[in-house]
């Protein structure tokens, strides 16, 4: 359990760049990181984010599934319209 290892994990991280005009700006940028730590401390990460990844599957799965409900009850004329706002 206190063996050391690395792992790769995607993080956001915010960067100053310069804009088309040389203004700097603050731009949000994922990137792969690698991680060191001991076998302990993943799975206590790992729990620690299990809940809320899992509030994330049953969310994804409800919507899925009410927007499918939908569409099966569109009447002629009416149409459904969907948004994907991202983060």
């Amino acid at each position: 359990m206190d063996e050391k290892i690395v792992y790769s994990q995607w993080t956001n991280k915010t960067e100053a760049r310069l804009d088309k005009n040389q203004k700097p700006i603050t731009v949000r940028v994922v990137t792969k990181s690698k991680i060191s730590c001991t076998i302990r401390e993943l799975i206590q990460a790992t729990e620690n984010q299990l809940a809320v990844y899992m509030t994330h599957v049953y969310n994804v799965g409800h919507q899925y599934k009410q927007m499918r409900d939908m569409r099966t009850r569109l009447q002629q004329n009416e149409v459904l319209i969907v948004v994907d706002f991202s983060e």
